[in-house]
């Protein structure tokens, strides 16, 4: 699948700056429950179905500088108990890796995953992106590169959809040609 990445100026803080931008629909998948590293998730969620966000509308620009990614998916019907509404992109192949599996990455193939995630009142002052190489589930470090630009990322949920921008440094991620 191809996705267009338009040529716009966004406003991190404006959600409706893609409104002339088609969207395309992506199907997700959920990471196999045996290939959890974490216990607790392997008990807790073998049994329940987890992962129901079935599909996500995208919409790419870029302002020569950085890539906009616009995820657009229904909210889950199941009220959050234990984990807050998120939502990441990333990006593989970028240390010369041609596939990563589904499993977010490796620790032979590593993938760069810029995240988004909502905040509670009691955490409204912590940032709502995240920059972070991903090694597989769970396994996370703050992504070193330090002449990128700052990952930014917004979103709101109106009517039932969340509506998210996530932005970072175009040239960080151009190599990979894949999200």
């Amino acid at each position: 699948m191809s996705i267009k990445i338009h040529e716009s100026k966004i406003n991190i803080d404006d959600l409706s700056g893609f409104g002339g931008i088609e969207a395309t629909k992506v199907d997700l998948a959920k990471i196999p429950i045996e290939a959890q590293p974490n216990k607790y998730i392997k008990n807790a969620y073998s049994p329940k179905d987890y992962g129901t966000i079935k599909a996500v509308d995208v919409k790419l620009a870029s302002d020569g500088g950085r890539l906009f990614v616009n995820l657009s998916f229904a909210d889950s019907e199941t009220p959050n108990s234990e984990f807050q509404d998120s939502v990441a992109v990333f990006f593989p192949g970028l240390n010369g890796a041609s596939e990563t599996p589904v499993t977010i990455g490796s620790l032979d193939a590593p993938v760069l995953l810029w995240q988004w995630k909502n905040r509670t009142e009691l955490q409204k002052n912590l940032s709502q992106s995240k920059d972070l190489e991903s090694f597989g589930p769970g396994v996370f470090i703050p992504n070193a590169n330090p002449s990128s630009i700052k990952v930014e990322a917004n979103g709101e949920l109106t009517g039932g959809i969340w509506n998210v921008v996530i932005s970072g440094d175009l040239a960080a991620v151009e190599k990979s040609k894949k999200i």
